[in-house]
């Protein structure tokens, strides 16, 4: 049989801007934790940390949409150096403030300009895909490739972050600002894959389209289930003495999604995108439940395995249905608003789970996880009408026309 990965990837331009992006997008699954535990080492406050993290996540949440905005009109190649700029400068004033122990508030700034900066790889690489595949079948499978490639970096971020800051919690922040640096010159480079910039005339806003407004409330609250989990993850190691484990705790949870999301690419599905969005999301909801009761790390890596298995259907479905609404000149903000959703539920996630540790216990922050994926899930269910093919076909044309 032939290897549905092997085929995208040998569509002509796409390794080059694939292994670029690959290393470009690994500070997004640093940053949250290393903001956590650089500000958490600084202050002693799971509260503070938890709104620092948040405060990084919400900001990015808030700019990456002008960002798909400006990248669908200028061109990738025009904005990412600058963004890249503000990003660094972000990773230089937390560095700097923690190292000379500055006003916790100087944290708090390098944390928004670097949220600011944030590199929005996964958008600009499915926009590029859907730029190179159009409508063909391997469109789903290179969708796929980019959720299985979040979810490697998701793997390995917490470990290296984990491993760097048991040496010097400094280093993780410095790593992400390098590590983007070496990402974001050879993706630019690749002009061969970028999309053409539509310039002024570009398709009409995205927001604009009902469907998507689905995507990005559901995303809202599957994005307060990741946050939570990565502040309850931190916390529950500390509290069974095994800080270093915590990395490992939330790299099994996207090992479990990465896994989960290669067997999805490479299946071709009957039924259609909106009804596995629904069910997955239902599966995801199911699975957090155990990470309530746990007692032990070594209970909770199972746990963490479980709740992984339902992410990557749910992020590969909602993709999909994003290329399904929006029209292609409008498809970079289409993602953006995706992540926007996902990002703005990272950070409220993030900072209830800390405030729930600090007023509480630990065990009482897993508890979001299930009720925001149950809410989830009711929204994928309640907008199924305007996700459905014929609606948002007539969607798509209505947002070209307008």
């Amino acid at each position: 049989m032939t290897n549905p990965y092997r085929s995208v990837l040998r569509t002509p331009g796409a390794i080059p801007f694939v292994l670029a992006g690959f290393v470009g997008r690994m500070p997004m699954s640093m940053m949250t934790i290393a903001v956590l535990l650089v500000v958490r080492h600084r202050t002693d406050s799971y509260a503070l940390a938890g709104a620092a993290s948040a405060a990084h996540t919400l900001t990015q949440a808030v700019i990456t949409p002008f960002v798909g905005r400006l990248s669908d009109r200028l061109g990738q190649s025009k904005v990412l150096p600058k963004l890249l700029g503000i990003f660094l400068t972000g990773i230089c004033l937390i560095v700097g403030a923690a190292a000379l122990r500055g006003p916790v508030w100087l944290l708090f700034a390098g944390a928004v300009i670097a949220g600011a900066g944030q590199l929005p790889y996964p958008s600009l690489l499915r926009t590029r895909w859907a730029h190179l595949l159009g409508s063909s079948p391997q469109l789903s499978t290179a969708m796929a490739l980019e959720s299985a490639a979040d979810e490697a970096i998701f793997v390995m971020g917490p470990l290296i972050v984990t491993a760097l800051s048991a040496v010097d919690t400094l280093l993780a922040p410095i790593v992400a600002g390098v590590l983007a640096l070496l990402g974001t010159v050879p993706f630019v480079a690749a002009r061969a894959s970028e999309p053409p910039p539509g310039g002024a005339g570009a398709s009409a806003a995205a927001w604009r389209v009902p469907a998507l407004w689905i995507l990005i409330f559901g995303g809202l609250f599957v994005g307060a289930v990741f946050g939570s989990l990565d502040v309850s993850m931190v916390a529950f190691a500390q509290k069974h003495n095994h800080a270093g484990l915590a990395g490992a705790m939330l790299g099994l949870i996207a090992f479990g999604s990465l896994v989960s999301g290669l067997l999805y690419g490479a299946r071709r599905w009957k039924s259609d995108i909106a009804r596995r969005y629904q069910l997955s999301t239902a599966a995801m909801a199911i699975g957090c439940v155990p990470a309530v009761f746990v007692a032990s790390l070594w209970q909770m890596a199972p746990a963490a395995l479980l709740i992984g298995v339902a992410v990557a259907p749910t992020l590969i479905a909602s993709s999909g249905l994003v290329t399904r609404v929006v029209p292609m000149g409008a498809r970079t903000e289409g993602f953006t608003w995706q992540s926007t959703g996902i990002n703005v539920g990272v950070a409220g996630g993030a900072g209830l789970g800390g405030l729930l540790i600090q007023t509480f216990s630990t065990q009482s922050a897993f508890l979001i996880a299930p009720i925001a994926a149950t809410l989830a899930a009711g929204v994928a269910i309640m907008g199924n009408k305007l996700l459905a093919p014929r609606l948002a076909n007539q969607s798509d044309k209505a947002t070209q026309t307008a």
